[in-house]
């Protein structure tokens, strides 16, 4: 008996058979009409009971049946249920010794009895299990059924001229005659009920026109054939047998497994990894029971670790059956004997491409590397009947993958191939042009998607290791661009970081560094961009100065980022470029906001916009500076302007695909609505800037200012139970991040201190020592807004509670560690705002 695993959570299982399944979140959540927010909720058992019709959905998302289904359904009512479970019986006692297959069973046989289709072919890849169906039907339903069953095995048969004379010796038909091998079956056949078993036809598919006519002239005959590639004749009916889904591949790995090493038993830990091994597997048996068989001298653990090299491992399988059922390899070779030269050719070419490769994507290497294009199609055509490649539409644009084991013997084609370097430099020039054209075109239509960003990440690796004029400036600023809005910074810093980049490449890993928090890092890029720049490199001198000094913003050191950004616009005003002009502009102007020098604070921003509109900056630059300026009219109390700003900079940064900039600007106008009183306003703006957040990749810092703005928007709006609840899951993480949250949370409590100051002063008092405390660790003054929030309860508790009482109440703030912190949130959930215009 197999031990039971640990007991999981609906969010577990969502995860794991939303991996299984191969999804995103984007995708569940557009199908399923949650936002991707509610899902990663679920997912992480923020929300622990979703609804009876958002359960339902999420199932048929997922393709979820049988036992999975109602462990599914249990977990959303808050039942124990297994991880694992069933890896034992249900299946076993339905069938026998065959595992995850009584549906695709149960419509073969339909298939095949029910009189209705005489041509049956099972299709599938190598080593899904096809012939092991059609044992188990013969078996199963037709051992005592009135009817005369053949079988003829074709795995070694290369001519399908041979067919007939085949199928006539098997029915008794064979032997020297005048008549045609067809003839003489029919003869003997006449209209007595045949089943006639062939196989692997795909060798000999070509002998079609055969088959179909045998049925046509013996009218109880029926044929039932397995291959990778279907007959393609009138009247065929195809039933496709796919990969196990997870539950019943891990069965079949724990049977396959114990069978192997009659000692072991799985439990506990042991199923996540079988779980894993089973993913990575993809699902195929014979894959899963190649691997089960290693269990003899593996551990589970062991297994796991070498999967990297599946053609190695997955091998060693009983010498009593053919190759292609003693190894992996061997599976996938059988298959692509089947295809001509020319497929095979392009086949390696898709090891050039690991997130699979759209035809286009094919095509442009045949230009290439001046080969017929017109051949591609045809080739991956073939491909796909042939079960080596899989189909994937992507709004209405179809990418060819392979399996990963396939893949594996891809890139050794590839590898081994005269013109492999070839190859990968132009698979690699195609999506670096890519990337070039997303960025001047981020629409959600064009935009890369996961599987482009595979490719766009091998591209890198080749251009950087073997082509690096592939890299001209606007592949790097394409590729930084990128790495930006989809939040990949490590990704980014370590490609820039390279040598071969030179100065440039480091000034752009020293920004991905910033965007990680690591302000260390990114000086010490800046100083080696400095360092090996040339001297009459103005604008890399520029941008170099421009990174110190938003490094010296980031640890408030004004003094040293006034220093940089002077210096950065020297070179900036030497090198004629507005743009970057304008950026400089931008950030000293931030540096005098930080600084508390407001007006200058102004002046710097506006001229900044100005310059960048005059040197055609694009949507994200003119945005930044917008946001900005939106920020300094509601510190000084300028309602119209802050509103119009804010707005078109959300405007702008959703138009370009910014997503975390869009949600920051949309943030930012709730602000400046709660400002003006309008909470309703408010409300529509952090529920726009939540929308947009999307997926932020390493951007944890920008989910949590939204959030933590989000906790006031609520609080105002009389959500406090809601606003503090998110508030004390939103804080700690504001504290182990970096000054800007630091900042953001120090901020909020004053203006949460603001709402509640004539309701309850000494908790108004302990938030605001709290802020007070936070902003005097970031080394940041305390802005217009904020300040009057402070004013407000100040006036408010001393003339409540007197000058000492809320003196001592502030100390306490002052001291306060995250669980004074998680009870001032506690507090904070029962008291009623008072004040809904804050600072206006």
């Amino acid at each position: 008996m197999v031990e039971s695993a640990a007991v999981c959570t609906f969010g577990e299982l969502l995860l794991r058979h939303r991996v299984a399944a191969g999804l995103s979140q984007a995708v569940v959540a557009r199908r399923s009409g949650l936002s991707e927010r509610a899902l990663r909720d679920l997912e992480r058992g923020v929300t622990k009971s979703p609804r009876r019709h958002t359960v339902a959905a999420l199932a048929e998302i997922l393709g979820l049946a049988g036992v999975e289904l109602v462990a599914f359904t249990a977990a959303a009512q808050g039942r124990a249920v297994a991880l694992s479970a069933p890896l034992t019986s249900a299946h076993q006692a339905a069938s026998g010794d065959l595992v995850g297959r009584e549906r695709h069973l149960g419509a073969l046989a339909d298939l095949v009895l029910g009189g209705r289709h005489r041509i049956v072919t099972v299709v599938g890849t190598a080593g899904v299990g096809k012939t092991r169906l059609v044992a188990e039907l013969i078996s199963t339903f037709l051992s005592g059924a009135p009817l005369s069953i053949y079988t003829l095995e074709l795995a070694t048969v290369t001519e399908p001229a041979l067919l007939g004379e085949l199928i006539a010796e098997v029915v008794g038909a064979g032997g020297r005659s005048k008549l045609a091998a067809q003839d003489r079956v029919a003869a003997e056949l006449r209209d007595r009920r045949v089943l006639l078993v062939l196989d692997c036809v795909e060798r000999v598919v070509a002998a079609a026109p055969l088959v179909a006519a045998l049925v046509r002239r013996c009218s109880g005959l029926t044929v039932l054939a397995t291959s990778q590639r279907p007959w393609r004749v009138s009247g065929e009916r195809e039933l496709h047998l796919p990969p196990l889904p997870a539950v019943a591949a891990a069965e079949l790995f724990v049977r396959r497994a114990a069978a192997a090493n009659p000692g072991w038993r799985v439990g506990g830990v042991d199923n996540e990894v079988v779980a894993e091994i089973c993913h990575r597997l993809e699902g195929l048996p014979l894959a899963i029971e190649l691997a089960a068989a290693r269990m003899r001298v593996l551990s589970v653990r062991e297994l796991a670790s070498r999967l990297d090299r599946r053609l190695h491992v997955l091998s060693g399988g009983p010498v009593d059956l053919p190759d292609r059922h003693r190894s992996l390899r061997g599976a996938i070779e059988s298959s692509l004997d089947l295809v001509t030269p020319g497929t095979r050719t392009v086949f390696g070419w898709l090891g050039a491409f690991p997130g699979g490769a759209r035809l286009a994507d094919l095509e442009t290497v045949a230009a290439a590397l001046n080969v017929d294009v017109d051949g591609c199609l045809p080739a991956v055509e073939e491909l796909v009947q042939t079960s080596l490649v899989r189909v994937a539409d992507e709004a209405g644009w179809y990418r060819y993958t392979l399996p990963d084991a396939v893949r594996e013997l891809a890139v050794e084609d590839l590898a081994a191939a005269a013109q492999g370097g070839d190859v990968r430099r132009a698979a690699a020039a195609r999506y670096l042009a890519l990337v070039v054209a997303w960025c001047d075109d981020p629409a959600p239509g064009r935009a890369l998607s996961g599987a482009d960003a595979d490719n766009l990440r091998a591209a890198v690796e080749i251009a950087v290791r073997d082509h690096p004029a592939l890299l001209t400036p606007a592949v790097m600023d394409a590729l930084y661009r990128h790495y930006d809005l989809t939040g990949r910074y490590s990704e980014g810093q370590a490609a820039f970081s390279w040598s071969g980049m030179g100065g440039a490449g480091l000034v752009r890993a020293g920004r991905l560094a910033l965007l990680r928090c690591d302000t260390e890092a990114a000086r010490q890029l800046g100083d080696q961009a400095v360092a090996q720049l040339a001297p009459d490199d103005h604008i890399g001198l520029a941008e170099a100065r421009l990174l110190l000094g938003w490094v010296g913003l980031e640890v408030r050191d004004w003094r040293g980022a006034r220093s940089h950004l002077r210096a950065a616009l020297v070179q900036a005003r030497r090198a004629g470029d507005l743009v970057l002009l304008g950026r400089v502009l931008n950030n000293l102007g931030v540096c005098s906001a930080f600084d508390g020098r407001l007006r200058d604070a102004e002046r710097q921003t506006a001229a900044a916009l100005v310059a960048k509109r005059r040197g055609g900056a694009g949507p994200i630059e003119l945005a930044r500076t917008l946001n900005n300026l939106a920020e300094n009219a509601r510190d000084a109390g300028s309602f119209g302007d802050a509103a119009r700003r804010a707005e078109e900079a959300t405007t702008l940064f959703a138009a370009a695909g910014h997503h975390r900039g869009a949600a920051t600007a949309a943030s930012t106008g709730a602000l400046i609505w709660l400002a003006h009183g309008d909470t309703g306003a408010a409300l529509a703006a952090i529920d726009r800037a939540t929308l947009l957040l999307g997926d932020t990749g390493e951007d944890l810092s920008t989910v949590t200012v939204v959030d933590l703005r989000r906790t006031l928007v609520w609080h105002a709006a009389g959500r406090a139970g809601e606003a503090a609840e998110l508030l004390r899951r939103t804080l700690p993480h504001a504290m182990r991040h970096e000054r800007r949250t630091q900042e953001e949370a120090a901020l909020m409590l004053a203006q949460h201190a603001a709402l509640v100051a004539a309701g309850d002063p000494v908790l108004a008092a302990t938030m605001v020592g709290a802020a007070g405390e936070l902003l005097l660790l970031a080394n940041r003054g305390i802005p217009p807004a904020e300040q009057k929030a402070i004013d407000v309860v100040t006036r408010i508790g001393v003339a409540a509670l007197g000058k000492d009482a809320f003196a001592q109440a502030s100390a306490a703030g002052a001291v306060a560690g995250p669980q004074t912190l998680a009870a001032l949130c506690g507090r904070l959930a029962t008291a009623t705002p008072t004040n809904r215009q804050l600072t206006g």
